[in-house]
């Protein structure tokens, strides 16, 4: 029996890349097994991207990402929250093809970034703020013509029919695809015509691709409000993306090809390199290659079961009228007939915060009615969570031992800056009067002050 095709041969080189390839997939599958994104478009749309502005390797191999790569390894060791994880075995695996092919366009690097759970988290948590900047604006620009709109949070009401601007709706997954779009096209464009964009021209194709998605959302959600298709319409989808080709990607292409063509730098002409097969690998760069994968894999391990450090452990107080209950990941969860609350100590500025927008949607909940609210001087954010037939009535802020904030950036920035211990608190009920009331409660109780003080009595 004969085969009628046959693969083509693989130089030493590139059997040296797809093995070091798989060990690098085997410590991402043991350390990252519950981090990594799920498959999807935008991840098809991303591995895509990456291969076009990949392109060739060019040039002679460098070792340029070799100390990167040791820093986020300690760093991960210091600090294991996965996300240094992930960026140290990315690192890793680019430096193993520059270090055997040659140096990587900046263009692919970017394409990873965008399609990483980094940016999928960031966009998920502050995109919060423009998502009811988008709803407040819609509903401005169409009260003169409905004067019966009204706006609730991220929902726009008009006659009884409610229009939310969801993670989904804003254009969260649109706005990955519209920036790997543009990387895209640079690749493209970069190719056709010779001409290499430098990397400020770069970020200003970015912003504007940025700028245009919200512009594009904000029509959509005024057409979609203004010819009531809800959700549940095959229109629905159909306009989103006919809002996004027409006022995203199409001006998107335009700009790419103009600046291209104007701002970009001719590509040098490089003398023919010799064929990979020819090209000896250089025995040190595999010692470096194997050192580094073993780094890897020692602080993978080593990572297995460690979590932050928390200096903030809460687990042991209690409140009285409230059953305690100390969870996974240093939460504590307080509950009574009225209200479920949820207590979760953040490590650091750098940890993620177990945004209630992702853990109950990941219960099976829908947000509705998300708005920022006053409560007796304090600023918290509100929501109706829905699944089916239940509905319940949730808040939520960060709070420290001497205040409380809303703001991602201001948590994060008092943390780094002044070494402040925050929690997100979540507090949920059955009615929207009690939620009112337990928050007071909690407000004037002081909760994270109060259970770090019964904490430290019980620790001396």
């Amino acid at each position: 029996m004969t085969i009628p095709f046959s693969l083509p041969a693989l130089s030493p080189k590139h059997r040296w890349i797809l093995l070091f390839s798989a060990g690098y997939g085997l410590l991402a599958a043991i350390g990252l097994r519950s981090y990594l994104p799920a498959f999807s478009l935008q991840l098809l749309l991303g591995i895509l991207t990456m291969m076009v502005c990949a392109g060739k390797p060019s040039g002679k191999p460098t070792h340029r990402l070799d100390l990167a790569v040791i820093l986020l390894a300690i760093l991960y060791l210091l600090l294991p929250a996965k996300t240094f994880l992930f960026i140290a075995l990315a690192v890793g695996l680019l430096y193993l093809v520059e270090s055997l092919a040659g140096r990587l366009q900046l263009l692919c690097l970017a394409a990873l970034a965008l399609v990483s759970p980094i940016f999928d988290y960031a966009c998920t948590v502050f995109s919060f703020p423009i998502r009811l900047f988008l709803t407040q604006l819609a509903g401005r620009l169409m009260q003169p013509v409905f004067p019966s709109l009204v706006v609730e949070g991220n929902m726009l009401v008009r006659d009884g029919a409610s229009f939310a601007v969801d993670p989904a709706c804003m254009g969260l997954h649109m706005l990955t695809s519209s920036l790997l779009a543009v990387l895209l096209l640079t690749a493209i464009y970069r190719q056709q015509y010779q001409r290499q964009l430098p990397v400020r021209w770069i970020a200003v194709l970015l912003g504007s691709s940025f700028l245009l998605n919200i512009v594009s959302n904000l029509l959509r959600i005024i057409c979609l409000v203004t010819f009531s298709v809800g959700a549940d319409s095959p229109l629905h989808s159909c306009i989103g993306m006919g809002f996004f080709l027409l006022y995203g990607l199409l001006p998107a292409c335009w700009l790419v090809k103009r600046l291209t063509k104007t701002k970009g730098k001719p590509l040098t002409t490089a003398a023919p390199e010799p064929a990979a097969a020819s090209v000896p690998i250089h025995p040190l760069a595999l010692a470096r290659n194997i050192t580094l994968l073993a780094l890897l894999a020692f602080v993978t391990l080593q990572g297995q079961n460690r979590e932050p450090g928390m200096d903030m452990d809460l687990q042991a107080a209690s409140i009285e009228g409230y059953n305690s209950t100390p969870m996974k990941h240093h939460i504590l969860k307080l509950e009574n007939e009225a209200a479920l609350i949820y207590v979760k100590p953040i490590a650091g500025f750098y940890a993620s915060d177990h945004q209630p927008m992702i853990c109950w949607t990941g219960s099976g909940y829908q947000f509705r009615q998300v708005k920022a609210s006053g409560r007796d001087g304090h600023t918290i954010y509100t929501a109706v969570l829905e699944k089916g037939k239940d509905k319940l009535y949730s808040a939520w802020w960060y709070e420290t031992d001497n205040g409380q904030t809303i703001s991602q950036l201001d948590w994060r920035w008092q943390a780094l800056s002044q070494g402040k211990q925050f929690a997100l608190v979540n507090i949920t009920s059955n009615s929207p009067d009690t939620l009112l009331e337990e928050t007071r409660k909690l407000f004037r109780l002081k909760l994270v002050h109060t259970l770090m003080e019964k904490e430290s009595h019980l620790i001396n």
